[in-house]
């Protein structure tokens, strides 16, 4: 019981007592305490001090009837106390979003990072620890236009062409177009597209001698025979130069807990951790130091496989 709940209890029991044609009848009516024998006033207050209630209260996880036992009082006379002195409102341990954001970040500072040097509401949230909608949402007090057109609609076409013609998936089909994979499964079903299902289960061919080749094999040996392996390695790689792994599923065109549980599959392979995990989502990700050789020595053998793939292409033609 707070004031703030204690008046909107009156308030609405005024109300209800209204429509009922009822108006002089106390919201609240106690019986007087002689009636309670030898739990009189006088003694209630001394046995249960409306100080030492209101300051078991505040520490954490105390009820009432724990309160009730530490002051060695009744838990009706424990209820009646804190009726007559309602708990004080209790004051903010941390200041909102949006105190921390003017502290930190003031409206020019704001308009040049956005304007000037063209970042995204996210990225200035998660440069100064602030979500993003909060960003957003000063912008829009501050009346920064959004520099940001809006998008044009993906045509059918091009779906068609790219998805049932060329069988490419809704994730290859987003790195592509620059889009979301959200956006392309919406545009398809609006257009009327039934989409399907794609595997890209084929391992590259020569893997292992790519990886003695640029001496990286004992770091990656065990996880290149396995095809499903070595596609795990790749989103891993491509996962690190993204910011957090939502943005990193967007990109390959998977979801979020499937990339975080193919991440998870490796650590254990390997035996040592590949990222720092972090409780916050406005946080960037980060790998750890053998993470990152992993991920470099991963993008070594794709570029040296895409490297062989175009030159044995041109000497075709």
């Amino acid at each position: 019981m707070t004031p703030g709940l204690q008046a909107a209890l009156d308030h609405h029991a005024l109300a209800f007592l209204a429509r009922r044609g009822i108006a002089d009848e106390p919201v609240v009516w106690m019986p007087p305490f002689s009636v309670l024998g030898q739990w009189t006033h006088t003694r209630s207050e001394g046995q249960c001090r409306v100080d030492d209630l209101h300051s078991l209260l505040r520490s954490e996880r105390c009820t009432l009837p724990q309160a009730a036992r530490t002051l060695g009082a009744p838990l009706p006379l424990v209820r009646d106390v804190l009726t007559r002195h309602p708990m004080p409102p209790r004051t903010p341990s941390r200041k909102t979003w949006k105190q921390q954001l003017a502290e930190r970040l003031n409206d020019e500072q704001l308009r040049r990072l956005y304007l000037g040097e063209g970042l995204t509401f996210k990225e200035i949230g998660i440069r100064y620890g602030i979500p993003d909608m909060h960003v957003a949402e000063r912008a829009h007090e501050c009346g920064i236009p959004l520099h940001r057109p809006p998008r044009d609609p993906i045509p059918a076409q091009w779906i068609r062409q790219h998805h049932l013609g060329q069988g490419q998936t809704l994730g290859e089909m987003a790195v592509e177009l620059g889009d979301s994979v959200f956006r392309l499964r919406y545009w398809a079903d609006r257009h009327g597209i039934s989409l399907r299902r794609y595997y890209r289960r084929e391992g590259e061919p020569g893997v292992s001698s790519y990886a003695e080749e640029l001496g990286v094999h004992e770091l990656l040996g065990p996880l290149l025979a396995d095809k499903s392996d070595w596609r795990r390695l790749r989103r891993f790689a491509v996962a690190c130069g993204h910011v957090n792994l939502a943005d990193a599923a967007r990109a390959i065109g998977c979801r979020q807990d499937v990339l975080c549980r193919q991440i998870t599959m490796l650590e254990g392979q390997f035996g040592f951790a590949l990222i720092n995990r972090t409780t916050s989502r406005y946080k960037a990700m980060t790998t750890t130091t053998r993470g990152q050789q992993v991920a470099t020595a991963v993008l070594r053998i794709e570029h040296r496989i895409e490297t062989d793939r175009r030159r044995a292409t041109l000497e075709k033609s």
